[in-house]
């Protein structure tokens, strides 16, 4: 019987170790488990709503994909798609020389100043200064060949005319154009 009463001797503090593992290895893991499934349950009912709430705009969202589809097909009307920015140049200045060619127009030099990145539009703005000679009316009709390209803005104009007479004489000038290019992750 010593057994039985050192049993009843230390009851209340073998209740209480009893007590704590019962709340150690039960209880703990069991509100640890309900914790986890709780948290579970609700990032899928988050993502549950947000999917709900998706469908149920769908309607919104074609609508609004239908209306800004033109207004990007016009932004791509307007902007020159990214590239390397002595690709984008290049490719710009033959356009120029082409466009020169054709309507008889010398052009005496063409150069590109430093881009300024517009990061909150999301574009890349280009400045040339090309100087232009020519016969006035094929001056005139080169710049308003520019003036119609939808992908520069001409931002300022400067003519010089020489040996007027019956004709327009001989234009000297210098155009100042702005392009815009799409801009990378990286500018």
């Amino acid at each position: 019987m010593d057994f039985k009463q050192e049993l009843s001797k230390n009851a209340l503090p073998l209740l209480i170790i009893f007590a704590l593992a019962s709340l150690k290895f039960i209880v703990v893991p069991l509100v640890q488990w309900q914790d986890t499934e709780l948290s579970e349950t609700q990032q899928l009912q988050s993502r549950l709503s947000k999917s709900q709430r998706v469908l149920e705009n769908q309607t919104l969202n074609t609508d609004l994909h239908d209306r800004l589809t033109p207004e990007l097909a016009r932004f791509a009307d307007i902007v020159y798609r990214y590239d390397l920015e002595s690709n984008f140049q290049l490719a710009r200045q033959q356009e120029f020389d082409s466009l020169a060619a054709e309507h008889k127009v010398t052009l005496n030099s063409v150069a590109w100043e430093n881009v300024k990145p517009l990061k909150e539009l999301n574009l890349i703005r280009h400045s040339v200064e090309v100087r232009v000679e020519a016969n006035g009316f094929d001056v005139l009709k080169f710049i308003a060949v520019l003036n119609e390209k939808p992908k520069l803005t001409i931002t300022e104009f400067n003519l010089d005319i020489a040996g007027q007479g019956d004709s327009l004489g001989l234009y000297r000038g210098t155009l100042k154009l702005a392009l815009y290019q799409e801009a990378n992750d990286g500018y």
